[in-house]
């Protein structure tokens, strides 16, 4: 329909690879009626030409405005002026709202006029934009929507697309990207893909890919998508922290952005989710035998609730952990070992300890938080084996959580690593969840030192339930309040500070900002277990 105008033949005379549409013939216009089909004039710059006054009559099978005239059409609306300037041309002429062609006397109907974007003086109608968009993996049925606004900087109409995603990633990424102006990689890669589909299938660039939930995707209630209600809420800046950061993240912005990289980690109160309804979850604990001597298997048994089946397994070599996983094929793997208190005879940096090869006495394993860490270096390379070398295929896609504790120093909002080096589990979680792609979840649960075996137990059935993979750092306080760890970009907290001093320009203190005028500061690239501030 972009073309200047339309070939008519049978499907059967169709050349190879041409594409082919089907629309509707309603006929000759009845008795006493007029019909014509324009399109706005040159005069008009683009604009609707019932609203300029401007408009060319087309010739047979060029697609345009449908107008009708004669004894049954209405004369207009009752005391009604701004209805009538909109849906009358003058002379009589009723601008339908339809888009269609005349041929041989007969009138087809190709869609609506407010269903088309033009784009360069080409009309692409919306829904065979969103039904390309549609048939991609990831994206809701039904859950597309394109429109267009006006682009100052290249005077045309610029393509909008919003979408819902599919992926149970969209209930962490969408409040991500839309409140914290963060574009995960999985999201992003699907919005790369609607993007490509839209290129291929019709030559044309987005401006925008904008992901939404299901509350924001506007419908009625008859299920029709209201395009222009989205389109509203674009303009009136509803989606520009989102729009910022696609920009970033795409290298779409039409001028020079600097990305917002420099970020500090915060923890944000984030509840459990209830416990499910169905399944009958394998729980492999891994722990020295002072915990599980303690009772922890039994914590999270009661914890969960019935039908939790956990299986208890002290130290292991990495042979032991890999016939051990074949043999129970555990949903969810605990790693305890970091519990065990700490040797103040031997050094703490377990971390440096491990780099290079340090053993304790006599040349046997080193104690302390060294012999936890390798104790977890061996489940890894055990899960690497079983997982990622198609040793064999696991009922389910399990989770990993490594149970830690967190600083007695830590400050109220916050928390700290111990100077133990076991800021590695955090590290290795990350790093297992970026490499193994058939582990659901990697997560480093940090629990007060204080903390009873009842109340680890509860923090560990708590994080079983999870299935959120973006929840990688998770801490439980003294009074059983669940935090997950995510970041606060410095572009974010200017932003914020600019406005809580624009609103209160007398005010000052609040959030501390990540950079001070004349601060210095040590940016360290670590996930955890090394560097620091």
């Amino acid at each position: 329909l972009a073309a200047p105008s339309l070939r008519l033949a049978p499907p059967s005379a169709a050349e190879p690879g041409a594409r082919v549409s089907s629309f509707p013939c309603l006929g000759p216009p009845s008795a006493a009626v007029e019909m014509r089909i324009v399109a706005a004039d040159a005069q008009s710059g683009g604009r609707d030409p019932l609203q300029s006054g401007g408009y060319s009559l087309l010739r047979e099978l060029q697609v345009g405005r449908l107008q009708i005239r004669g004894e049954c059409v209405m004369r207009g609306y009752v005391n009604h002026p701004a209805a009538n300037a909109e849906c009358f041309a003058g002379d009589g002429w009723l601008d339908s709202g339809d888009l269609g062609f005349l041929w041989g006397g007969r009138l087809f109907l190709t869609g609506r006029a407010k269903e088309v974007v033009i784009v360069r003086g080409a009309n692409y109608h919306c829904y065979e934009i969103e039904d390309a968009v549609g048939a991609l993996s990831g994206v809701a049925t039904a859950r597309v929507g394109a429109t267009s606004v006006r682009d100052a900087a290249t005077a045309t109409e610029a393509l909008l697309v919003f979408f819902v995603p599919s992926d149970s990633l969209a209930a962490e990424a969408l409040p991500q990207l839309h409140e914290g102006g963060v574009l995960i990689e999985a999201l992003r890669r699907l919005v790369v893909a609607v993007r490509a589909a839209v290129a291929a299938a019709f030559g044309l660039e987005p401006r925008y890919v904008i992901p939404l939930g299901e509350s924001a995707f506007q419908r009625t209630t008859s299920g029709k998508i209201m395009r222009a209600a989205m389109r509203a809420a674009f303009l009136r800046g509803t989606h520009a922290r989102a729009c910022a950061a696609l920009d970033l993240a795409l290298d779409s912005a039409p001028g020079f952005a600097f990305p917002d990289f420099f970020a500090a980690p915060l923890w944000v109160p984030r509840p459990p989710p209830p416990p499910p309804a169905c399944g009958r979850p394998c729980v492999l604990l891994l722990a020295p035998p002072p915990l599980l001597a303690s009772g922890l298997c039994e914590a999270i048994e009661r914890s969960w609730g019935p039908g939790l089946r956990t299986v208890a397994a002290g130290g292991a070599s990495e042979d032991e952990l890999r016939t051990l996983f074949l043999s129970a094929a555990p949903s969810h793997i605990v790693h305890a070992a970091l519990l065990t208190p700490l040797d103040e005879s031997h050094s703490s940096d377990a971390a440096s300890q491990l780099a290079r090869g340090r053993r304790g006495d006599g040349g046997g394993t080193a104690s302390g938080a060294g012999d936890a860490c390798e104790a977890l270096l061996c489940v890894a390379r055990a899960l690497r084996s079983w997982l990622g070398e198609g040793c064999a295929e696991p009922p389910a896609r399990p989770t990993l959580l490594c149970v830690r504790y967190t600083a007695d120093t830590a400050a109220p909002g916050a928390l700290e690593y111990e100077a133990s080096g076991a800021g590695l589990a955090s590290a290795l979680c990350k790093a297992l969840a970026a490499e193994l792609p058939s582990l659901a979840r990697a997560a480093a649960v940090h629990v007060p030192r204080a903390s009873t075996t009842e109340a680890i137990g509860s923090a560990v059935a708590a994080e079983a339930r999870v299935s959120c993979a973006l929840d990688m750092d998770v801490a439980y306080d003294e009074a059983g309040e669940r935090r997950v760890q995510r970041y606060r970009t410095a572009g974010a907290t200017l932003q914020s500070a600019a406005a809580r001093e624009e609103q209160e320009p007398d005010t000052r203190g609040g959030e501390a900002p990540l950079l001070r005028p004349n601060g210095a500061y040590v940016v360290s690239g670590g996930l955890g277990g090394l560097g620091g501030a």
